[in-house]
């Protein structure tokens, strides 16, 4: 790094995304180690959005530059005594819960370093578009266009600072206006859709400029946005019913539906100020079936997270079918992540697991830990896609030690090459009635000359009465490891999913480990 002065700068930039254990550990390193240190800090974020860390650093970059043409404060040399926006006057049944951005604990890089630090020159919507980039679909005003570099963005337009009988009576802020033309933003992060919604302040002026936990209660845009989630559709039809017949038992805003409402919003709020993303979407589903399978001994190198796929081929290209693979590992400390981006080609008369599907893997080298896997695959040049999250992949050292079970086919399927041999994982991850299921795992940490108990449980899957078939046998282990093909017979098995739970016991010790697999049997046509 080359001066106190860099690294300041590159600090107050990371504010915008970092969480402050990221920030204590930038400070904490030494100049030599700053660039690495940052280096590491995008990979891992790019990871986490099946990006590459300089695809994560230039969306970055591109989100910077946005917000400081279209959200700044206007004049905010005249909204220095504001400095907090203030929601007050909620009435019953409202919790004092955070009630605007500014009541997030959240670091804020949207002054000026000088002695104009008290002017807020970005507004709320800076801090979520710096966090979370550009919405997947907004509600009230349309996204700016960027082709020329003197085109205007939106800044709102003037209004009188009055708050209307309505904002009283729906229980929104009395020191703040929410504008004529509000804004909702539609995200979609750590697991599910999110809405934020933009009003106006006094601390931040007309327009859409400020981020409120509390929707207003107005059954037209509840229903708009009932398409994103339930609660808010069965909030609009909670107004809908006041309106037409006032309750006197209690206010809207204490009925369960508009509570439940005020928590959804309040929870999406908290993600935003809590996350960054820059999530992966796709307009039209692919279609495909998408595994993956933690496999291997981390200290001998050779850990593995194994992604399997199939695609329909109706879904590719007929002249020249090809796909798009992206696929990432994040351990749980976020201290070291894999990538792999790739494009593969299929032949286009060439073997499927099953008729009309093409089959593949893509293998990612990990050590020992616990890791968030992400998996995508996508048609080129197309809108055409299908994301796999999987949490809590456990690659570890216990003893016994287990790997995750791995369907398997005779024929077909994506061929892996374990020191066993040729695997061939089952990508539909299907069997027929009436037939037989076969499985691949390896088991590791074992006591040579000690007596181990098996344990193979197959299970309808969600079944309030257990139906399916349990084996149970003993056997001395005369190695450390053993990799392990079996054959479970499907026979008096209803078609549905179901439940496959291995579990290898040290019988002197009572030491276990477990591991668990979904698997479908399917009605023979």
């Amino acid at each position: 790094m080359a001066s106190a002065e860099a690294r300041a700068f590159y600090r107050r930039d990371l504010e915008w995304v970092a969480e402050p254990q990221d920030l204590l550990a930038y400070d904490s390193v030494d100049a030599a180690s700053v660039r690495p240190w940052l280096e590491h800090f995008w990979a891992i974020h790019g990871a986490e959005s099946l990006r590459s860390g300089d695809e994560r650093i230039a969306e970055h970059l591109r989100r910077w530059a946005y917000v400081y043409r279209y959200f700044r404060v206007v004049d905010p040399e005249r909204r220095v005594d504001l400095r907090q926006v203030r929601v007050e006057n909620l009435g019953a049944c409202q919790y004092p819960l955070e009630m605007s951005l500014d009541d997030y604990a959240m670091f804020r890089p949207d002054r000026l370093d000088d002695h104009r630090s008290r002017e807020r020159l970005l507004d709320h919507r800076a801090a979520v578009y710096m966090r979370h980039g550009e919405p997947w679909r907004r509600v009230g005003t349309p996204a700016p266009a960027s082709s020329g570099p003197d085109e205007a963005g939106p800044r709102g337009e003037e209004t009188d600072d009055v708050l209307s009988a309505h904002d009283v009576a729906n229980g929104i802020a009395r020191d703040s206006v929410h504008s004529v033309v509000p804004d909702v933003w539609l995200y979609w992060f750590a697991d599910r859709p999110r809405l934020f919604y933009f009003g106006s302040s006094q601390a931040l002026g007309p327009g859409p400029t400020t981020l409120y936990t509390h929707v207003p209660y107005e059954s037209s845009l509840l229903y708009l946005l009932g398409s994103v989630d339930p609660v808010f559709t069965k909030a609009a039809n909670r107004v809908v019913i006041q309106e037409i017949s006032p309750s006197r038992a209690a206010p809207l805003q204490c009925t369960v539906a508009i509570q439940d409402l005020v928590a959804h919003t309040w929870a999406d709020v908290t993600a935003g100020a809590e996350n960054d993303s820059y999530t992966l979407l796709f307009r039209h589903p692919l279609g495909g079936i998408m595994q993956s399978f933690v496999i291997g001994e981390p200290d001998l190198g050779t850990g593995r997270v194994l992604l399997a796929y199939a695609i329909p081929r109706a879904a590719l290209s007929t002249a020249a079918p090809r796909a798009e693979l992206r696929a990432s590992a994040v351990d749980a400390r976020r201290s070291m992540s894999v990538f792999a981006d790739t494009t593969v080609a299929f032949a286009p008369a060439g073997p499927a697991d099953s008729a009309g599907f093409a089959s593949g893997m893509l293998e990612l080298p990990v050590p020992a830990g616990r890791y968030t896997v992400r998996f995508a695959v996508s048609r080129p040049s197309a809108e055409a896609g299908t994301v796999l999250t999987r949490h809590d992949a456990l690659l570890g050292d216990g003893r016994p030690g287990l790997s995750d079970i791995i369907p398997t086919v005779n024929v077909g399927g994506a061929v892996w090459r374990s020191g066993a041999g040729a695997v061939r994982i089952n990508t539909l991850g299907g069997y027929r009635e009436g037939g037989s299921a076969s499985v691949y795992y390896e088991v590791y940490g074992l006591d040579p000359g000690t007596t181990y108990r098996t344990r193979v449980a197959l299970q309808q899957y969600g079944a309030r009465r257990p139906h399916g078939v349990t084996l149970a046998f003993t056997e001395p282990v005369s190695a450390s490891r053993m990799s392990v093909r079996r054959e479970i017979s499907l026979a008096g098995l209803r078609p549905g999913q179901y439940e496959l739970a291995v579990t290898v016991e040290n019988a002197a010790t009572g030491n276990r480990a477990t591991r668990k697999q979904l698997i479908n049997v399917m009605r023979r046509q």
